[in-house]
């Protein structure tokens, strides 16, 4: 499944090797999403726009809601208001992926500005932390993220890899309109708003003692604000993206990864996954790094090795910082170059660096048992009551997404989100879903509603959305929100997008810090 990027790089391509049997199911001819503001925002101050396209596909969606192929010349990604655009329609002869379907909230009266296009390629809507000097960044932007097969199943998903910035509920529904499933926030519930979320977001990270460094993640931008709320709460990958000494951030992962990566006393692992087994221990590899070595000791492919490098080596510090690659599941996490995968499958290496930096950011790729059965590795990796548990080290922004509530009502749904790129469902039978997708919609859907779920408290008002009394913005924690290049300064507003572009390629990797 197609997912979009972050920062400045291309978020990861998730690989799949399971080949489970799919159910019996009925593939519909198309599948439409009806957009349905619940938003509780004064339409007479906000409205909402929605914009479309597949950068890789070179499609755009237009004001009938179809997709279409973009022509020559064409510049711009055209946006359109909720209220005159159609149901969206999900499907194109052939399909396509790397699909999009980006939000805006702006003051009424206002149109955002169409996204810049060129072959191939689009430009985004800027998402914070913003470069200092600049002064003009976009509106409150979020977006959805899907797929269309050629037989025309669809893969969607809502997810907060690069930001949290205006809170979606997907519903897949039956042919009377009954829901089905659904996935993203809470709907129906004003308590679980987008100001609560934020106060909520902050109380989370305090309880963990990781305000230093997760604290900083909520962004406000004065002149883009809505209903006088956080402008959005960011991913560390972003963060650090601009902000590569970041507090916090910038070392968070180092003793895990000098325990992980440590030729002196190497982790045994073992790890099964598409019915075969590999063997893991780190080596000091040819090139002179530190890696961990997987050998396949099963099947066809019996003897091929598979590199995962350290990223704080000579050889990973050529993709940027060891903590972006981690926080990013990016650099060497997501080679598909011959150095960590010299003769073997492509999908394998990749799989099994995405394993590892998975368990990275789920806190548990350092104390799972170091012998039993085969697959003793990757069954504690894989079991979801491991992940997330003190005093190891995990990602505090995933975990929030994951288990944050608001009056013991959870945030997302199930619990289900994408706090990192690799944030996948457990390929461990038995496990509970953990990603905010449909992969693919569920059997028997015939059309989906996407919610703009409540920004304010029943009866609130458009102003003090952060606290409801329409003062300045404030951390719910006390003090300035975090605006700008660096922390405090409330006089710059973070990253020129001009440079930042959808690839067409899903294992590119840009340049990073």
């Amino acid at each position: 499944m197609f997912h979009a990027p972050v920062a400045k790089s291309t978020r990861p391509r998730s690989v799949r090797l399971n080949c489970d049997l799919l159910e019996s199911r009925e593939v519909p001819a198309a599948i439409t999403l009806a957009i349905e503001n619940q938003t509780g925002l004064n339409p007479s101050e906000y409205s909402i726009w929605v914009a479309g396209y597949s950068a890789p596909a070179n499609l755009f969606l237009d004001s009938d809601g179809n997709f279409k192929p973009t022509v020559s010349g064409q510049t711009t990604i055209p946006v359109f208001s909720i209220n005159s655009l159609p149901n969206i329609n999900f499907s194109y002869p052939g399909g396509f992926g790397g699909g999009i379907v980006q939000f805006f909230v702006v003051p009424t009266g206002t149109t955002p500005p169409g996204l810049g296009y060129s072959s191939g390629a689009v430009t985004p809507p800027p998402v914070p932390p913003f470069q200092s000097g600049q002064t003009n960044q976009g509106f409150t932007n979020d977006f959805l993220e899907f797929t269309i097969d050629p037989d025309q199943t669809l893969h969607i998903d809502s997810t907060q890899v690069t930001q949290f910035a205006i809170p979606l509920t997907l519903q897949a529904l039956g042919s009377n309109n009954q829901v089905i499933q659904q996935v993203g926030v809470t709907p129906g519930n004003s308590a679980v708003n987008r100001a609560a979320i934020g106060t909520a977001y902050t109380t989370f990270v305090a309880a963990e003692n990781a305000t230093a460094a997760y604290g900083q993640l909520v962004i406000d931008y004065p002149p883009k604000s809505v209903a006088n709320q956080y402008y959005s709460i960011v991913s560390p990958t972003n963060f650090l993206a601009v902000n590569p000494s970041a507090t916090g951030l910038s070392t968070y992962w180092d003793s895990t990864l000098a325990t992980l990566f440590s030729t002196a006393s190497p982790i045994p692992m073992s790890v099964i996954f598409a019915n075969e087994t590999y063997t893991g221990t780190v080596v000091t590899a040819s090139n002179g790094s530190a890696a961990i070595e997987f050998t396949q000791t099963t099947g066809a492919g019996a003897g091929a090795k598979y590199y995962v490098f350290d990223p704080r080596s000579t050889y990973g510090s050529a993709f940027g910082t060891a903590n972006f690659q981690v926080f990013g599941n990016v650099g060497v996490f997501n080679d598909p170059s011959t150095t960590s995968i010299p003769n073997g499958n492509t999908g394998v290496g990749l799989q099994l660096q995405q394993l590892v930096v998975a368990a990275i950011n789920r806190g548990v790729a350092i104390t799972a048992p170091t012998s039993g059965p085969a697959g003793f590795t990757s069954n504690f990796w894989g079991t979801v009551a491991n992940w997330y548990q003190s005093p190891n080290v995990y990602n505090v922004y995933s975990k929030f997404w994951h288990q944050g509530t608001v009056s013991g009502t959870p945030i997302m749904i199930d619990g289900r989100a994408y706090g990192f790129g690799y944030d996948e469902d457990s390929q461990l039978a038995g496990q509970p879903p953990v990603s905010s997708k449909f992969d693919p919609v569920p059997a028997g859907t015939t059309s989906m509603k996407l919610i703009l779920t409540a920004w304010l408290t029943a009866g609130g008002t458009n102003n003090g959305g952060n606290g409801g009394n329409g003062a300045t913005p404030s951390h719910p924690l006390g003090g300035p929100l975090f605006v700008g290049g660096a922390s405090g300064n409330t006089n710059v507003y973070p990253q020129d997008s001009s440079t930042d572009a959808y690839s067409t390629t899903g294992t590119t990797i840009a340049p990073i810090p």
